[in-house]
Formats: C-alpha cells, sequence, structure tokens
C-alpha cells in the first residue's frame, strides 16, 4: 500500500481526530506529519520572495500559507529519500468509503507525475488513462488544492528544484505547469473531498495594494503568458494522449 502522511498542527487536536477516525475506519495505516508555521512577520521568512509577491500581487501570503507549502515541501524530501510514492494528505478531509480500495488499485500505476485524490473546483477534462476500472483525467485548468495526492519520488524531486523560492500558495505552485511541465492528472470522481465545514487555518490575507497602471499592465502580462505557457503544456499531454490512443487502436 502507498504510504500516506496526513500534513497537521500538533496542536490541532481536533481536525486529528476527524482524519484518525476516518482512516482507522477504513484501515488504513498513515503517520502524522506535525505541519510547519510561517513566521508571522513575513518579509523574515526564509526562501520567501517577498518582492516577487509585493510587485505581482500587492499582496503577501499569510504565515499559514508559507508554512503549509513548507510542510508539503518536506514531504516531497521524504518521498525522495525513501525513493517511494506518498499520499499527501491534509486534515480537513473528507474520505469516501471505497478510497482504500481506489488507493490500492493505483499502487501499481505509474503513467503519472503527480495524481490528484481530491480537488476544489470542477474543471473540463479528457479521459487519460482506465486503469483497474477508475478513470484517471487531465483537466485543462487546475481544479486547485492540495487536500489528497499522490507523488512519486521523481516529480517530488522537481518539485523540490522548482520552489527554491516560495511565491505562490501550494496548490498554485502544483498548478503552474509551465513552470514545472510535470503530468498532473487525477480521478474521475474524487474519492477525497474538501470538507469546507472545517474552519481554514491558513489566516486572514493580507490587505492588497494599489497598483499603478504601469504595475496593473505588468501583471497582467505576466500573468496572461504564463496561462498561455500553461495550455500549451497542457496540449502537448492532450496530443500525446491521442497519439497514444491511435496507436492503441
Amino acid at each position: 500500500m502507498i504510504k500516506i502522511f496526513v500534513i497537521s498542527l500538533e496542536t490541532a487536536l481536533e481536525r486529528r481526530q476527524h482524519i484518525f477516525n476516518q482512516l482507522n475506519q477504513l484501515n488504513l495505516d498513515f503517520e502524522f506529519f506535525n505541519a510547519l508555521r510561517g513566521d508571522q512577520n513575513i518579509q523574515s521568512n526564509k526562501n520567501y520572495d517577498y518582492l516577487f509577491r509585493e510587485r505581482l500581487f500587492g499582496r503577501q501570503m499569510t504565515a499559514g500559507e508559507i508554512g503549509c507549502f513548507r510542510s508539503h515541501q518536506e514531504l516531497w524530501k521524504i518521498a525522495v529519500e525513501l525513493n517511494q510514492t506518498l499520499c499527501i494528505m491534509e486534515d480537513d478531509v473528507t474520505l469516501s468509503p471505497n478510497f482504500g480500495e481506489i488507493l490500492n488499485k493505483l499502487e501499481t500505476y505509474t503513467n503519472y507525475d503527480i495524481l490528484r485524490m481530491s480537488g476544489i473546483f470542477l474543471r473540463k477534462h479528457y479521459l487519460w488513462a482506465i486503469y483497474n476500472e477508475i478513470h484517471l483525467v487531465k483537466y485543462w485548468r487546475d481544479p486547485m488544492g492540495t487536500q489528497c495526492y499522490l507523488v512519486n519520488p521523481r516529480s517530488a524531486k522537481r518539485l523540490l528544484e522548482k520552489s527554491t523560492l516560495i511565491q505562490v500558495p501550494v496548490d498554485d505552485f502544483i498548478g503552474d505547469y509551465a513552470l514545472h511541465k510535470l503530468n498532473v492528472v487525477g480521478c474521475k470522481n474524487y474519492p477525497v473531498l474538501h470538507d469546507i465545514s472545517i474552519p481554514s487555518q491558513l489566516g486572514n490575507r493580507h490587505k492588497k495594494k494599489y497598483f499603478t497602471l504601469a504595475g496593473k499592465v505588468y501583471r497582467e502580462l505576466y500573468l496572461q503568458t504564463r496561462n498561455i505557457k500553461k495550455l500549451l503544456v497542457q496540449v502537448s499531454f492532450f496530443i500525446l494522449a491521442q497519439l497514444r490512443n491511435k496507436n492503441a487502436n
């Protein structure tokens, strides 16, 4: 079985009990990873790109968002060190009764870099593969969220290489296909859902600064160029899928 790590603050006892009960009921072994906290003095956070955030977004990430990103980074390091695929999960989720069965079926599947077991938004997608009766899809736009996903050691190493400076929340980073160019796929019907009844621990967003006209133009040019690059990466995977299916027939 793929090793499960649950990111959770050591003091979040109710949230820990919430996820413990679910995993225990499914007879799944797991380990808690004590979530890291960012420095409340945002500018002093190590490896955080304060100037980039100020210039492009006019608003800093919260200490919670920085700590969350670093928690995921530490687990990517563990995936590399153990040289094995990990299931990385956050503690504010609801698991489907067949989560363990799906995880077991996916243990031998390898045609991905990151495999989403959850997502916040529904996005347009196309079929990537059917494996052990599980429909796997690729999204044209990222569905957001990092509540649960599988990552193999090669991809974990790539994520670490591309995140030496923290510039955006971790789900935005994983959704930046233009940056890491990894093959991100997901289950057609997510076996893990974000439990919106559980309050966020990421903290309140900082106030956004006023942008000059030049600043607004620069920001839009940067973001639109990035979006085009993301789309081109996804198109290349779409073409690859069509060619594979054609050869299979």
